[in-house]
């Protein structure tokens, strides 16, 4: 997601939303299975209720779980420079944000943030990994596709090299849609026209 100014709402959003999802699948959970344990007792397939209650109380313990993370993970986020931020964007824990007037560029990566000034920006460049997919490997060719997948997911994104020892590079994330290169794109025309004066 990309826009001007205030930078968390999007986020937080997101974060409510799935935990209604977490809470309502749990809840659906607990149903089947209190639905089952009777049917077993009289007999009338109740191993299937209680097998399909458990799976969703699994997944849904397993987003509820995902969710905390990702809250906990945005209390590093400093709200003010993003706030602040003339150009901003915020996806799961990953960060950035530009202040044309401050001449000061925000990072935020996996529970880590930092403000930098312009000068300490040394370059800037995007990468779109995709490909890789197996076709026709059975159960097995889905899974080494999905691995490949997600293994695209975390290469890809905008990469900020910087003056600092202790992390000379960001990685900011974008959702792997067919948006994201239109958004690596535009962040590196801010950068190049913002940090860079081009």
């Amino acid at each position: 997601m990309f826009h001007k100014s205030p930078g968390a709402f999007y986020f937080s959003f997101t974060i409510g939303k799935n935990m209604i999802l977490s809470w309502s699948l749990i809840v659906i959970g607990a149903l089947f299975i209190l639905n089952g344990i009777p049917a077993m007792i009289f007999g009338a397939g109740g191993i299937f209720y209680i097998f399909l209650g458990a799976v969703i109380v699994f997944f849904g313990r397993k987003l509820l779980r995902k969710n905390k993370n990702k809250i906990n993970n945005i209390k590093h986020l400093d709200k003010n420079a993003l706030a602040n931020a003339d150009y901003s964007h915020v996806y799961e824990d990953f960060a950035i944000g530009i202040s044309e007037r401050d001449r000061k560029v925000y990072l935020a990566e996996n529970g880590k943030s930092k403000t930098y000034d312009f000068s300490d920006i040394r370059s800037w460049r995007y990468n779109l990994e995709s490909g890789g997919a197996v076709i026709n490997g059975g159960m097995a060719g889905v899974a080494r596709t999905i691995g490949q997948d997600r293994m695209n997911k975390m290469a890809s994104g905008f990469f900020v090299q910087v003056r600092d020892i202790d992390n000379p590079e960001w990685q900011i994330r974008f959702p792997h849609d067919s948006e994201q290169k239109k958004n690596l794109l535009r962040w590196m025309e801010i950068f190049d026209q913002k940090v860079n004066n081009r």
